[in-house]
């Protein structure tokens, strides 16, 4: 299952909380850590929200079907999710970044004549949830979620062609249509009617007939899958790329929804220490009624069906004939940059961490960072963000509103992800100032010229009411950076 929802943004927060965020997750201009953060062309959301404007209205007046009311609903909820993803900056507009983007799928389209018409636009999203998509008017999202997976520039490539092969044989806009037919349809309408009518039992016939119905809907999907799987080996075969990155992407997808993470073993080994051991409630899992996480027995097919890619292993042995049959020396794994494509894989994933931080989604942010920790325990910038986190955290508790910056538990969330939201709500106030002030502590003498992490351990001591160490340490921080980015006045 999705360990992060995308689009999954928080609701505002107070004055002084905001204040805290919006300064805290802009990087520190000092050599104490490698990641700067990509700056956006603001600019180009406009142009975005324009272009995807105009083709709503074209494909809305093109529409002549009976039903043209409720599919051009649904098309407008495709460009309110476009907008979204502008207004909450999720989409990447870094002109680098962009050009980079650009160079690969020009690749693409320049290599196949009966893509040039098709005008689709690129862009590579935040999101941490490993996809890709083709939203069938003519944009295709990359997540940076997929992106961190893959291992070259080859396999990007085949992501790119299965979508422009989505866009191509108007998957979505069919897929739409078939949707609106069946829901529509007099039959459909019928059913309701008798189940609305229903004195006993009604919910669990609604919920079986919705479950045929999204299993119908999963059968007419996958049947596209393996269109697009077909016609975007075609497209890859026409470019320099490596065509054996179909093979390696399936076999990556298959995978990808399995969380290897240990958060409980990794929370207790990172936040405890002689004076402040780790405490076993931390990650203690309450049973009964209201309490634990709740599960279901192994259902083979519901949980392929479920995964974010399905079927990988017959999609793999649908296109390994056409793959065996086009391989050649002259294929490569890199087309445009190896050097571009392994900095942005380490980039994207710190981008992933700030994006969830940025949109208030803070129990995600930590996620990914506590991950970035595990593979750098010096890296001055996850540092930081975590200890802002936690302050972060305790103003939120002290406010009676962690639930606006912290998801709760949920079974539609991965366990790895389940155990840090059950560590976030067992905590007590106390517990998360404890945590933070010795967490940070460790670090005073090696990042004392990172001005992100000293606003960070400024905040721990005032949290831990160790006034002497509170006075030192703001002193130090107005005194040491200008101009400041933060008030400790």
């Amino acid at each position: 299952m999705q360990t992060l929802k995308p689009f999954c943004y928080r609701k505002p927060l107070s004055v002084l909380y905001v204040l805290l965020l919006t300064a805290s997750y802009s990087i520190a201009q000092n050599n104490t850590t490698a990641y700067k953060s990509l700056k956006d062309d603001t600019t180009a959301y406009i142009q975005i929200e324009n272009q995807v404007e105009q083709r709503y209205k074209s494909d809305v007046a093109s529409l002549k079907s009976e039903n043209k009311k409720y599919v051009s609903e649904i098309y407008k909820e495709r460009l309110s999710k476009v907008k979204s993803m502008t207004a909450h900056r999720e989409l990447v507009t870094n002109p680098e970044v962009q050009e980079y983007l650009n160079a690969l799928t020009s690749h693409i389209v320049n290599s196949n004549a009966q893509l040039v018409n098709l005008a689709p636009r690129f862009y590579f999203s935040r999101s941490a949830v490993p996809n890709a998509y083709s939203m069938g008017d003519g944009t295709i999202v990359f997540n940076l979620g997929l992106f961190t997976k893959l291992n070259s520039e080859a396999q990007v490539a085949f992501v790119l062609c299965h979508e422009l092969a989505h866009l191509y044989l108007n998957h979505s806009n069919k897929s739409i249509a078939n949707y609106v037919d069946k829901m529509y349809s007099k039959e459909m309408q019928q059913q309701l009617k008798r189940l609305n009518a229903t004195v006993y039992q009604r919910n669990t016939q609604l919920d079986n007939l919705a479950r045929q119905f999204s299993f119908s809907s999963s059968r007419h999907s996958r049947d596209h899958e393996t269109e697009a799987d077909s016609l975007g080996v075609v497209f890859l075969q026409n470019t320099r790329f490596n065509t054996k990155a179909t093979i390696e992407v399936l076999g990556i997808l298959d995978t990808v929804d399995v969380d290897n993470f240990n958060t409980n073993t990794f929370l207790q080994q990172t936040f405890t220490w002689n004076d402040y051991p780790f405490q076993p409630r931390w990650t203690a899992k309450e049973e009964g009624l209201l309490g634990g996480h709740a599960s279901l027995e192994t259902d083979k097919k519901l949980e392929d069906s479920l995964k974010t890619h399905p079927d990988c292993q017959i999609r793999i042995k649908a296109v390994s004939p056409a793959i065996t049959a086009s391989t050649g020396a002259e294929k490569l794994d890199y087309v445009v940059s190896k050097e571009k494509f392994t900095s942005y894989q380490k980039l994207f994933a710190y981008e992933i961490a700030e994006h969830y931080a940025n949109s208030n989604n803070l129990s995600a942010s930590l996620y990914f960072c506590l991950q970035l920790l595990q593979k750098d325990s010096t890296d001055a910038y996850v540092i930081a963000t975590i200890g802002k986190i936690l302050a972060s955290f305790y103003i939120a508790q002290k406010q009676h509103r962690l639930g606006y910056c912290a998801s709760q538990p949920a079974p539609h969330f991965s366990s790895s992800y389940n155990n840090l939201l059950q560590f976030i709500q067992n905590l007590y106030i106390e517990d998360m100032a404890g945590i933070n002030y010795f967490f940070l502590k460790q670090y005073e003498q090696k990042l004392v010229s990172n001005e992100d992490y000293i606003f960070a351990l400024t905040l721990s001591k005032q949290q831990n009411n160790k006034a002497q160490e509170h006075t030192y340490w703001k002193e130090y921080y107005n005194k040491s950076f200008t101009p400041k980015k933060y008030n400790l006045n």
